[in-house]
């Protein structure tokens, strides 16, 4: 019976130009960004992945949540496939937050308001 190994980050790129070559040959080419976001989330699968291996209880990550974040349910999704479910939630708030923009604004108009 063949072995299936867990994917290796060396595989990433390699998964990574076969799903870009089947969507130029079905006639849907996907963008740069499109190719480096299923890179980084191939990338991210290996690492979670390997940290489910060696015996990790808990993953402590950051998602966006409510009208802010379209994504949110297949950000959830991602985890809950792999096995972790959401057993903290944390709400904070900040006076500045450098590097993200969409909460720097709503931490802005919230102080608007206040």
């Amino acid at each position: 019976m063949a072995q299936i190994r867990p994917m290796e980050e060396r595989d990433s790129e390699r998964v990574r130009d076969l799903w870009l070559q089947m969507c130029a040959e079905a006639g849907t080419p996907l963008s740069a960004a499109s190719s480096q976001l299923i890179l980084a989330n191939l990338r991210q699968y290996e690492a979670v992945t390997f940290l489910q291996a060696r015996g990790a209880g808990s993953i402590h990550t950051r998602i966006c949540v409510g009208k802010e974040c379209p994504e949110e349910g297949e950000l959830r999704s991602f985890w809950n496939l792999l096995g972790w479910e959401n057993d903290m939630t944390l709400y904070s708030i900040y006076s500045n937050v450098p590097g993200d923009p969409v909460l720097q604004r709503i931490w802005d108009e919230y102080q608007a308001h206040t």
